[in-house]
């Protein structure tokens, strides 16, 4: 029997989910007879920005589902596809309008994406400098750091504060104590960044998901010598390195070690968040930054969703998921592109402002959102 809180849940979901379709089609209308002029594929700044707020609105969606479903949709480890669909649906039939965590579980490709953005927005910036400094990374990894240093302390006092209301209210058992809630140690490996890319027991359960902030530093220390790379041979060809690189170190890992990609339930993730694992998707970044103009606009539409279901069949089976980041990369980023690219009024500037702040959403999201979502529906969040 569902209960009557689960079902408003449900209908809250279901309103929002078709808010926001109604939204965004209202914006992106156009005459149907109007002549399309059709441009060069281009990326520029404000495109930039727009495509990082969509893509930080799939990656919360992705958490969401995360808390309100309690990852159901992942797929399994070897699973395959069809059988991955058909327990879906199942769980879909079962659930009332359970196929809104079914749609947000699609959105971890909202990950790749971002290596993508990042190697494509780093190449536009320094690729005309002959003599990329030390200095110039370490500044661009400040960028990064400084508002990561920050968030630590905020975060430790919302989670406190939170978890305090909640024993109070009696939504949790025990009392949570200010110095208590976490060891010196994870604070130590998280604030330090570098220690991530050793061990994931300490800094990891902090806040999972930043992850990310560890390996990009890897890329951006890396970065002076891929550019050199993508000099001295044809972007194609300097692409390929990396792809092969990062496709030889996948199989190995995926295989012999049992660990599994971003998008597989239960998936023992470190080895896949690791600069040679994502060196095939940061790259695809750095040749679109040079060779994006030789894609057609209509081909971004044509090969966005063929390439992303592609991505799916090959990551449910343990001998290609090697291959699944990229094609969600390359397909996610066209995707992405083909929906932004017409966005006019209110849903571009809404869209550009939280892609403006989508490093600090990413940052603050999950913590915060698990946290105040526990409070408010204690009962819901898994």
């Amino acid at each position: 029997m569902v209960c009557g809180r689960f079902l408003n849940r449900h209908q809250v979901l279901s309103h929002t989910a078709s808010l926001s379709l109604a939204f965004f089609g209202y914006s992106t209308r156009m005459p149907l007879r109007k002549k399309i002029i059709r441009k060069p594929m281009e990326i520029g700044k404000v495109q930039s920005i727009l495509i990082r707020g969509v893509a930080i609105i799939m990656i919360v969606f992705y958490h969401f589902q995360y808390d309100m479903f309690g990852g159901s949709f992942l797929m399994e480890r070897g699973q395959g596809v069809i059988a991955w669909i058909a327990d879906s649906f199942v769980y879909i039939q079962q659930e009332p309008n359970a196929w809104i965590g079914f749609l947000m579980y699609f959105c971890f490709i909202g990950v790749n994406i971002f290596f993508v953005l990042s190697g494509y927005g780093l190449v536009k910036k320094y690729k005309d400098r002959e003599i990329l400094k030390t200095e110039d990374m370490l500044k661009q990894s400040m960028k990064i750091l400084i508002p990561y240093w920050l968030a630590h302390p905020i975060i430790h006092v919302v989670d406190w504060g939170l978890k305090t209301l909640q024993y109070q209210f009696g939504f949790i058992e025990y009392k949570t104590y200010f110095a208590g809630m976490h060891s010196f140690s994870q604070y130590i490996e998280s604030f330090l960044v570098f220690p991530r890319w050793f061990n994931l027991e300490g800094a990891l359960t902090f806040v999972g998901t930043w992850w990310f902030v560890g390996i990009i530093i890897q890329f951006y220390l890396l970065f002076p010598f891929l550019l050199k790379l993508f000099k001295k041979l044809k972007p194609i060809h300097a692409l390929a390195v990396c792809v092969m690189i990062s496709f030889v170190y996948r199989y190995i890992v995926s295989v012999a070690t049992g660990s599994s990609p971003v998008g597989v339930n239960e998936a023992d993730i470190f080895l896949f968040i690791m600069f040679p694992a994502k060196l095939s998707e940061f790259a695809l970044g750095m040749y679109l930054a040079w060779e994006l103009e030789s894609i057609k606009p209509k081909n971004s539409t044509l090969i966005s969703i063929p390439l992303i279901i592609l991505g799916f069949i090959f990551l449910g089976n343990v001998q290609t998921m090697f291959i699944s980041d990229f094609l969600f990369a390359f397909g996610g980023v066209m995707l992405v592109y083909t929906i932004t690219k017409p966005l006019k009024g209110f849903a571009k500037k809404v869209t550009f402002a939280i892609g403006e702040k989508s490093y600090l959403i990413y940052l603050y999201h999950e913590p915060t959102m698990k946290l105040i979502l526990k409070f408010i529906f204690p009962n819901w969040i898994h």
